[in-house]
């Protein structure tokens, strides 16, 4: 790879699949035409090495990731803190008003006082002033295991779809998904800001709620009204605009053909779901078909205990399917599929 651009990432959760596979969508739906290769450090630290400088934070790649805790440009790296010291050797003119610094241990522990860390920094860019709230500039200390990356910070994550999780919402039901999952699966769809994508089993709208937050157009569609009601509710508690919805059974065709740009859903699979099976599944799945652009994705979250995935191979072309284990009675899959049919 020429003019290779390094970077470190921190993986959130313990999900590599998950978190690999939204860090990719979002890489390949914002940076079409670059690479990038990710290898593992040490345990949720990976390396990130890109043919290209990645864009400041206020890109929407940044404003939707979810699983990746942290992205940092490595500026150098050494067997410990004052071999840094040896060879550190900042630019000035790189950076600009305010700096702080920090450290993430990782396997490890450092025990350097963040005056000692800060010391370099301020005598090689004197220019700058300490921020320890705001700052321009973060520098992190990545400590492992006998070595140190010295880095500076180009995205953190703030976690802001934690205030929409379920127990934060005006209205919850048991089972009901949670936002960082859903957030994940909407992230696994080819949409952008302005996109249209509908959840046809959209319940109280965990899922809604995150879409909105990330500007995209969202449509919801649950037979039980009571539910639409729900979720109007919660969206006005978290002060986001109402998604349209619709009240119709979802194995009709209730939107036109070729409408939507990405279907996500949390399907049923409780009892009630079980008891209608195959009809339930597959009226879905043939509407959805037609609603659905053709080349366009559609993401479920099925439970261990359904047989939906062969019924949606009858339609759909798979992408990947990723394993979520939530307790020793359910595990989740995520099955990413393709609309191949013809225009």
């Amino acid at each position: 790879m020429n003019n290779t651009h390094e970077y470190l990432l921190i993986m959130q959760g313990s999900n590599y699949e998950f978190f690999y596979q939204e860090f990719k969508n979002l890489f390949e739906i914002y940076f079409q035409s670059e690479t990038f290769t990710l290898k593992q450090i040490q345990n949720t630290l990976y390396s990130l090495q890109t043919s290209f400088k990645l864009p400041n934070k206020s890109h929407e790649f940044f404003t939707r990731i979810t699983l990746t805790k942290g992205i940092y440009e490595l500026l150098f790296q050494a067997k410990d803190f004052d071999s840094i010291l040896e060879e550190l050797h900042l630019r000035p003119h790189l950076y600009s008003q305010t700096f702080a610094v920090s450290q993430i241990n990782i396997k490890t522990k450092a025990n350097i006082e963040n005056s000692t860390l800060a010391y370099p920094i301020g005598k090689q860019l004197h220019h700058l002033k300490a921020n320890l709230k705001e700052p321009n500039h973060l520098f992190q200390y990545i400590f492992i295991p006998n070595k140190v990356y010295f880095t500076h910070t180009i995205f953190e994550n703030q976690k802001t779809y934690l205030k929409r999780m379920p127990v934060k919402r005006a209205i919850n039901k048991p089972y009901t998904l949670k936002a960082d999952m859903g957030r994940t699966c909407i992230n696994l769809l080819d949409v952008k800001s302005g996109d249209i994508v509908l959840d046809p089993f959209c319940g109280i709208g965990g899922i809604l709620l995150e879409g909105i937050d990330m500007n995209l157009e969202m449509i919801g569609n649950d037979i039980n009204k009571s539910d639409l009601e729900h979720t109007k509710t919660n969206c006005t508690h978290f002060n986001l605009k109402e998604p349209t919805l619709y009240n119709a059974d979802s194995k009709t065709q209730f939107l036109e053909e070729n409408s939507v740009d990405g279907i996500v859903s949390d399907i049923p699979y409780g009892k009630s779901s079980r008891k209608l099976g195959v009809e339930l599944y597959e009226g879905f799945l043939q509407s959805a078909q037609k609603m659905l652009k053709p080349n366009k994705k559609m993401v479920i979250i099925y439970g261990c205990f359904t047989n939906f995935k062969p019924l949606a191979l009858k339609y759909f072309e798979e992408i990947t399917e990723i394993e979520q284990y939530m307790n020793s009675s359910l595990t989740r899959y995520i099955l990413v599929l393709k609309n191949t049919k013809k225009k």
